[in-house]
């Protein structure tokens, strides 16, 4: 995978999962509501949990796309 469509890749992640995290169109909720038919899944998968965890992933893919980004453009 090239440099360039990794950078997006994560860049792409990143904002995928801050609209998890700021629950855009209600995807916490729906995502809750798919995973929680499952047995003992879930009890543990709350709406809360989902945005928290998105919110870290969010931040985290969309610094380390920005930077492989930058380092993209400069190398």
């Amino acid at each position: 995978m090239s440099a360039w469509s990794r950078a997006v890749y994560d860049l792409g992640f990143g904002v995928a999962m801050m609209l998890v995290a700021f629950n855009v169109r209600n995807c916490a909720w729906r995502l809750h509501g798919y995973v929680a038919s499952r047995p003992r899944v879930g009890v543990v998968l709350t709406p809360t949990v989902l945005r928290a965890a998105g919110a870290v992933l969010g931040v985290t893919g969309t610094t380390i796309g920005t930077v492989r980004l930058f380092v993209a453009v400069s190398g």
